[in-house]
């Protein structure tokens, strides 16, 4: 969480969340190509590992005032999301379809290697073949469901007022 000069909360969350949204939007109005075919989806579900982890910081800082004090980085998503569900008396299943959903988002988001902006000059038939797979099981439509749904699991797990919007979260 940052406050900007001007004094009104900043969620970072929300802000990849939001990328998401034009992501799709720009897919719909795109020229089937290279460029939105594979990079757009690639660019999406990068965006959502983004959201899911800043939403779970912006949950971890709610309920434990130390949350900074660790290494985030170093920290995997299941321990943190385990964490702080149980800073919140709650535990959390990874079996469930939500948190199964994030943990291999973030698998499959951990393979895209190397910079997308290059996949730009690109023909289709020079994407590897990987970037292919991944877009086919992550469309930007799926990326954006499993985002909403964490962001939804762990805004209403925790305090924060349940009719809230996710962009609200921090300002009330």
């Amino acid at each position: 969480m940052t406050i900007p000069p001007n004094g009104q909360f900043h969620n970072p969350g929300y802000e990849h969340l939001k990328s998401i949204y034009l992501l799709k939007e720009a897919q719909a109005i795109a020229p089937l190509k290279a460029a939105s075919m594979y990079i757009l989806p690639l660019l999406a579900l990068q965006s959502a590992r983004l959201a899911i982890d800043e939403y779970v910081n912006l949950t971890g800082r709610k309920v434990d005032p130390a949350w900074d004090e660790f290494d985030l980085k170093a920290t995997p998503i299941q321990e943190r999301i385990a964490y702080v569900f149980g800073k919140m008396g709650r535990l959390p299943s990874f079996e469930s379809d939500t948190w199964e959903e994030v943990l291999a988002l973030y698998e499959t988001a951990g393979l895209i290697k190397g910079d997308l902006s290059e996949m730009r000059r690109l023909h289709r038939d020079e994407i590897p073949e990987e970037f292919k797979d991944i877009v086919v099981e992550y469309p930007i439509y799926r990326s954006l469901a499993i985002t909403e749904q964490a962001i939804d699991l762990l805004l209403d797990q925790s305090d924060f007022n349940s009719s809230l919007s996710r962009n609200e979260a921090l300002t009330k």
